[in-house]
């Protein structure tokens, strides 16, 4: 009787096993990383796209109407009742004019809503016709900005009342709502560059964006601008979210030549401003706000452009 021969297959051993998976996690560790990087560059690259087509729709429209775009002035803007109560933000005021959407009164359509910064500064829009031609009842006018339905979408987590707050936003390829920053520009006697509201007259009033910094759960992300943005560090706002105002929105090169802190010219008439990737204004955690450190404020330099230390985005509008 002969003795048959089992061939068998080797396995591997436990160590082999363990060499492996060191190796495919390393591997992972290197790819998962890059393809995030990967991925937040486009939507980077996405957003500032998106940012400098809406900076074409205002020069557009400033070349037509003679002045910048915004439905309301700066001042109905910054009324103080825009940070207690109202929340309508500037961007929706800008798109009021760009992109259409006023209506005559409130039975143009069954979702027709009534938006304004305060009670004396008010008017009745339509969502569904923003973005078409119809801007007003009885008259056609163009529309500058036609709003992809993929960034122009109703904000999770901002202040304002039910009525502002239901107006879609324009936000930025993370799901932050993109801040338009937009200039008054009457003269006022103090000659102040930002304040918290239009009762103390300045450039730019923090009220007109007081719907996104005053959130503590913003956009997809669910940023919490009360704690951890050097904008809205505190509600209402401190004199160092006001200061920091001034490194955001001030143009570099341009500081005051008896105080290097205080800039003489804006950035621009409009500036755009988005979060960035991890959906916080001013961050405090990124570079630029750990510089300033937890309390800040971020201060304006005359020979550096503080906004190169964090990962916001900004695109200005030009005169």
């Amino acid at each position: 009787m002969k003795n048959s021969v089992q061939s068998g297959v080797r396995g591997f051993s436990l160590v082999e096993m363990m060499v492996v998976l060191l190796i495919l996690s390393v591997v992972l560790g290197i790819i998962i990383p890059a393809l995030g990087y990967a991925r937040n560059t486009a939507r980077k690259n996405a957003t500032s796209a998106l940012m400098t087509q809406l900076a074409t729709a205002s020069a557009s429209f400033q070349l037509d109407e003679r002045r910048l775009p915004g439905y309301f002035t700066a001042r109905d803007m910054g009324n103080n009742a825009n940070t207690t109560t109202e929340g309508f933000s500037a961007m929706s005021n800008i798109l009021l004019d760009l992109a259409g959407g006023v209506v005559a009164s409130s039975g143009a359509t069954p979702d027709t809503v009534q938006v304004g910064p305060h009670a004396g500064a008010r008017v009745y829009v339509a969502p569904e016709y923003i973005g078409g031609s119809t801007q007003s009842a009885g008259s056609v006018s163009k529309a500058y900005f036609r709003p992809d339905p993929k960034t122009f979408t109703v904000v999770s987590g901002k202040f304002g009342t039910a009525n502002n707050t239901s107006l879609p936003e324009l936000v930025d390829l993370f799901g932050t709502p993109i801040l338009a920053w937009a200039q008054d520009d009457v003269p006022n006697t103090n000659n102040a560059f930002s304040s918290a509201d239009s009762g103390t007259r300045a450039r730019f009033y923090w009220a007109q964006n007081a719907a996104s910094l005053k959130a503590t759960t913003l956009g997809r992300i669910g940023g919490n601008q009360t704690t951890d943005s050097h904008l809205s560090a505190t509600n209402p706002p401190s004199a160092n979210n006001i200061t920091s105002m001034r490194a955001l929105l001030g143009a570099p090169n341009f500081a005051d030549p008896n105080d290097a802190t205080l800039p003489t010219a804006a950035r621009a008439p409009i500036v755009f401003h988005s979060a960035g990737y991890n959906g916080v204004y001013l961050g405090k955690f990124e570079r630029g706000g750990k510089i300033a450190g937890p309390a800040g404020p971020v201060a304006y330099s005359a020979t550096k452009d503080k906004m190169e230390d964090f990962d916001d985005l900004i695109v200005k509008v030009s005169n």
